[in-house]
This record gives structure tokens, C-alpha cells and sequence, in this order.
């Protein structure tokens, strides 16, 4: 069996003991997971059903645009039935009539990815099949995914490393007049000229008092003596993606940002220290929590420790207060604390881990220290 056959043979077996029938995949990180295709969400609907162990047919039943195909069918690393549809309205819902007719899904119970599935697929599948209940199987998917096999890793790791490639050749374009819009455009270009395939999300660069806000997009600001320049990016390797913070300052660092930035370089530290198989992932997020309270600076710290990775930028394990996750090996996640000031300064200090049957390893390794550009 190759790999996606392996997988897709754990996830039949799984929808059985959930006494689920199949369930349904449109393009996206589970479909590539499972089947390995790769296509993109389109107003022309790609839907797979997967068959689940024991169901009366024995392969999966994928609906595709008929120009599609050829492409997709060449894809599939393993047998199934493709029912191409002219594009057309009329086309399109006797594909879908044919296509429910070949997964012989009438009734029964159906699971779909809830982030994922769409209002068009639901309408669809309520018209042609109304006794049929849909009901979300995420565990399931994710079950699987969330725990990394050994090459899985390595793409994380090779993404690390070519997201850290653009960051260290960003240095030298770190200056005073430099906007931040034209920073993230320059690390693009860099992680792209680097080998990257492309970018996990899109790359945040914030600056001076924006970078107290957490997530905002890059804007025309220009870079000032003396800012915090804060880059939370992600290079792509093979599907999977990297998610790397790192903050630097511009000339020279004020003694209040060396203090927060060793504070949260402490914080870091401490959730990594304490990761590693059997520990509640909650538990991360305490140690690293504790550690900016200490400093006096806990109700800046607005936002979970971190979250898992893979070939989505956000995945499980949450690791946040009140996550029910508990690590285990081959999970990777980030370890990302941060303080931020409000109209002021923000720090945050960003790594990709993986549990191993001992503890964690970093599979980043971009400087914790401090940077004065």
C-alpha cells in the first residue's frame, strides 16, 4: 500500500466504528491529505466521497467539472470513480444526480469537515438527497492528521528552514523609511527565490505601535528609529507550512523593549521545557503564561501559547487554558507568548515544535536573541 492508501484505509475503518457511512472531502488540507489532490475551492463544486469500511461500494465516488477530469484523475494515487459534469446549471445537477446515485447515498449518515464544507454542497445534497443527515466528523479527520509521520516532519522542518533563510536575508532591508508592506513583499520574494513552494498565510509585518496588534496586515507605515519590526511568517515545503515570529528592533532597543523581550524569551523557554508526551497541552501554556505574569505583564498576553501545524497554518492540538488536548509524539505545534503594549510596542517570539517519545525538539532555529538591526 502507498501512503495515501494507508491513510485512506485508516479513515474507512474510522467512519465504520463511528457507525458513520463515509463521509465527503471537498478541495482543501483533508482532501490532499487523503488522496492527494491538489486543486483549489472553485464555484464549480469537487466533491469526493469516501466509502466507509463495509459500505456496498468499495471505492470512493469523486464528483469533478469535466475539464477537470484528466488533472484530477491523474492525481489519485489509488482507484476510484470519477463522474464528470458539463458546466452548465443544468449539467451540473444531473452530475450531482448521477454522482449520489453511484455512492448509493440515499439516507444514512454522512460526516463533512464543518470548517470546511460549504452552504452550495449542503443545498445540493438537501435537494437530491433530503433523508440523508450530515454530521461533522473533525475528530476523525484530524485524529490523523494531528499526528505527524516522519517525513511530515521533515517538510515542516525544511519549511522552517527556508522561512528562516528569507528572515535572516530580510536584515539588511530592515531601515529607517522601509515600509512594512514593502518588508513583507520583500520576504516573499526571498522565501520564494529560497525554494520555497509558496506561503503558508499570508506574512504579517507590523511595526512601532502597530505591532501591539496581534494579526493586523502590513500597512504603508514607514519604519522610524528606534521601532520594534515584528515578522510572523511562513515559508511552504511540499503542502506543508512553517509559522515563525521573530522581533527586531531598528538602531537601537529601549531598555523597557529589552526588558519584555527577555520576559517573553523567558516564556518561550519555559512552554518548550515543558512540552513533551503525556502533558496536558493546557499545561504548556500555564508555564509560559506564569512566566509574563511574574513580570507584571499578564493581562497583555491575549492570546493562546500556541496551536498545531501542518498543512494547515492553524490545526490541533489548541494549546491555550481550558484546551482538553493532550500532547503526544508526532504532534507539532507553535510556541508563541507575546506582550503588547497598546499604541506602543509589541514582542512576540514564535517556534515550531514537535513531541518526541521524550520531550520536544525545536525545528526551528532562528536566533531567540534579541536583533538590533
Amino acid at each position: 500500500m502507498n501512503t495515501y492508501e494507508e491513510r485512506l484505509d485508516g479513515l474507512q475503518s474510522a467512519l465504520e466504528e463511528a457507525g458513520l457511512d463515509g463521509c465527503l472531502l471537498i478541495p482543501g488540507a483533508s482532501l490532499y491529505y487523503y488522496t492527494g489532490i491538489q486543486t483549489f475551492v472553485d464555484l464549480l463544486t469537487t466533491v469526493m466521497f469516501i466509502p466507509a469500511t463495509g459500505h456496498e461500494i468499495g471505492e470512493a465516488v469523486l464528483l469533478v467539472p469535466d475539464f477537470e477530469k484528466e488533472t484530477l484523475e491523474a492525481q489519485l494515487p489509488f482507484s476510484a470513480k470519477l463522474i464528470p459534469y458539463e458546466r452548465n446549471a443544468t449539467g451540473y445537477a444531473a452530475g450531482f444526480d448521477q454522482w449520489l446515485e453511484r455512492c448509493a447515498l440515499e439516507s444514512g449518515r454522512v460526516g463533512v469537515e464543518s470548517t470546511v464544507f460549504r452552504h452550495r454542497e449542503i443545498a445540493e445534497l438537501g435537494r437530491t438527497a433530503p433523508a440523508l443527515t450530515l454530521e461533522s466528523c473533525d475528530k476523525i479527520l484530524m485524529g490523523f492528521r494531528t499526528h505527524k509521520a516522519a517525513d511530515e516532519i521533515e517538510c515542516i522542518r525544511r519549511a522552517a528552514q527556508l522561512t528562516e533563510i528569507a528572515l535572516d536575508a530580510m536584515i539588511e532591508h530592515i531601515k529607517p523609511g522601509v515600509t512594512e508592506v514593502q518588508l513583507r513583499n520583500r520576504f516573499q520574494i526571498e522565501a520564494l527565490e529560497a525554494g520555497a513552494d509558496g506561503l503558508g498565510f499570508d506574512s504579517l509585518v507590523v511595526s512601532g505601535p502597530r505591532a501591539a496588534l496581534q494579526h493586523a496586515a502590513p500597512s504603508e507605515r514607514a519604519l522610524e528609529h528606534g521601532d520594534v519590526v515584528l515578522f510572523d511568517v511562513g515559508a511552504r515545503h511540499l503542502g506543508y507550512t512553517a509559522d515563525i515570529t521573530r522581533t527586531f528592533a531598528v538602531r537601537e532597543a529601549s531598555a523597557e523593549l529589552r526588558s519584555i523581550y527577555d520576559v517573553v524569551r523567558e516564556a518561550n523557554q519555559a512552554a518548550f521545557e515543558a512540552a513533551g508526551p503525556g502533558v496536558p497541552a493546557s499545561i504548556v501554556d500555564a508555564a509560559a503564561r506564569e512566566v509574563i505574569e511574574k513580570a507584571g505583564y499578564g493581562e497583555t498576553f491575549i492570546h493562546g501559547t500556541g496551536h498545531g501545524l501542518g498543512l494547515d497554518v492553524h490545526e490541533p492540538p489548541r494549546v491555550a487554558p481550558g484546551s482538553d488536548a493532550v500532547l503526544s509524539e508526532g504532534m507539532v505545534f507553535t510556541i508563541e507568548p507575546g506582550i503588547y503594549l497598546s499604541g506602543r510596542l509589541g514582542v512576540r517570539i514564535e517556534d515550531d515544535v514537535v513531541v518526541t517519545s521524550s520531550g520536544a525538539e525545536r525545528l526551528t532555529s532562528f536566533d531567540h536573541d534579541l536583533t538590533v538591526v
